[in-house]
């Protein structure tokens, strides 16, 4: 039996990194969007999320930003702050660029103590992430 426990709530909070990516699709600095969060833990131990983006937009050009990839990405996740750093040395070393809306530096919501960055492969996008608030959630 492989049981899933969710935690008892589900975290809400308006994203800074998305509204910004957004924001540079739709030529404007931002676009607000509410950011849905629920964390999960199989019987097994192994952890997961759940995040779910609502901008706050006209219908007709999220779903076109939807149809183009927008905000797609696979997502790891990282042990510690320090590595999300270390990855982005190393990605410079190797010419890998973060996206424009980054500005050159891995990013953070304060909201939820995520520190992350993105890199855009021929394969699509790869997002690395450390959640501090999960982090906090999920210790003994």
């Amino acid at each position: 039996n492989h049981g899933l426990s969710i935690n008892n709530r589900i975290d809400t909070f308006p994203s800074t990194i998305v509204s910004r990516e957004l924001g540079t699709k739709c030529g404007q600095d931002e676009v607000p969007t509410l950011l849905l969060k629920a964390h999960y833990r199989l019987s097994t131990g192994q952890t997961g999320g759940l995040e779910l983006f609502l901008p706050e937009m006209s219908p007709t050009i999220a779903e076109n930003l939807i149809k183009e990839g927008a905000i797609n990405h696979i997502a790891l996740r990282v042990r510690s702050r320090e590595s999300i750093h270390a990855i982005h040395s190393e990605l410079q070393k190797v010419g890998y660029p973060l996206p424009d809306f980054m500005k050159g530096q891995p990013m953070e919501n304060p909201f939820d103590k995520v520190l992350l960055l993105y890199v855009d492969l021929p394969q699509g996008r790869i997002e690395f992430k450390h959640d501090g608030l999960l982090a906090e959630q999920l210790s003994p």
